[in-house]
């Protein structure tokens, strides 16, 4: 009796890429394996970049804290930022691409950039860290996780599900632990750095769709460019009589420690992880900053952190992991960007 020999099943996905009329559920399976590996290769590769990022990153509510004791703050963040951008737009220039600074397609952007992510917020910051410690700096600056959850979630139509909502109660709540410190009497420096993270999350936005059109050493350069100009003009008004030239020749190596590592060189390593992970992800990662800070703090500054520090860091980092811990959950077949 002649054996009948059965040919593969084959199967129309007619939905899936590549699926087309007679291609086995084999080869969609592994192709379909081939983009989810690729996917999350570059988002492992992201998320390395940006912990190498976080741990020089972390020494700037140090460096905010710090440097308020020796020259007036928004000053130093202008001289800082413009520094930064002197030495970027040289190494523009040599490889013939210091026009790109200056663009009109990706100007709006860049202004967007330098807005709300050098100009209002640096002048928060650094006024609010000369006022308070730099235990509370680093901490309430974890209040920018919650805040670009939200606004995403309200204008950029991300999803906000129970369990986000859950990691940004615990975040507002152990904030709350550490203004409060043992008195009902807040600290105005504590508000206005809570208040600066509210502009991150738009300046991400900018920042996100700028790298796409330019490079991230353009974007950085601009910011620092412009949101040094805005900056220094703040200062002139808030900061009548600050000598510039004195104070720039006096602390160049503090200036030139934040505007050239943590603004220039931390900053193009942060856009360098951006481009293959989503703001959100990028940002959750960036919030783990909160325990170096707090180490860094430690040695550096010799600040012992108080009882409802320590609170309000273990409420927080709850709340960090409540909003980021994705599961077992595997990557959607989305390329990134």
């Amino acid at each position: 009796m002649e054996k009948k020999i059965i040919a593969p099943t084959t199967k129309m996905n007619v939905g899936a890429p590549h699926g087309g009329a007679g291609e086995t559920e084999a080869k969609i399976w592994l192709r379909q394996s081939e983009r989810r590996s690729s996917v999350n290769i570059k988002e492992r590769k992201g998320e390395l970049i940006l912990i190498g990022y976080n741990l020089i990153a972390a020494f700037f509510p140090i460096v905010a804290n710090y440097s308020g004791k020796l020259m007036p703050p928004i000053l130093f963040a202008a001289l800082s930022n413009l520094l930064a951008a002197f030495v970027t737009i040289i190494y523009l220039a040599a490889r013939g691409q210091a026009h790109r600074v200056w663009e009109k397609k990706t100007l709006p952007l860049l202004l967007g950039v330098s807005i709300f992510i050098i100009a209002i917020p640096s002048a928060l910051i650094f006024w609010g860290a000369h006022q308070t410690s730099g235990i509370n700096t680093s901490l309430f600056l974890q209040m920018e996780l919650p805040f670009t959850l939200i606004i995403y979630a309200l204008f950029f139509h991300e999803v906000l599900t129970a369990r986000k909502y859950f990691g940004a109660m615990l975040i507002g709540l152990g904030s709350v632990a550490i203004l409060y410190n043992g008195s009902l009497h807040f600290n105005w420096g504590d508000l206005a750095i809570i208040a600066s993270t509210i502009f991150f999350p738009l300046g991400n936005w900018y920042a996100k769709r700028a790298i796409e059109m330019t490079t991230g050493v353009v974007v950085v350069c601009a910011r620092n460019l412009y949101g040094g100009v805005l900056l220094l003009i703040m200062s002139f008004f808030i900061e009548p009589g600050a000598d510039l030239q004195q104070n720039f020749t006096q602390h160049f190596w503090m200036i030139a420690l934040y505007g050239i590592v943590i603004m220039g060189l931390a900053k193009q390593i942060w856009y360098a992880g951006l481009k293959y992970l989503s703001v959100s992800k990028a940002i959750s990662i960036h919030t783990s900053q909160s325990a170096l800070s707090l180490v860094y703090a430690m040695i550096f500054l010799r600040e012992i952190p108080t009882l409802y520090q320590w609170m309000g860091l273990t409420v927080i980092m709850g709340g960090l992991f409540a909003m980021t811990y994705r599961g077992k959950t595997p990557a959607p077949l989305v390329e990134p960007k």
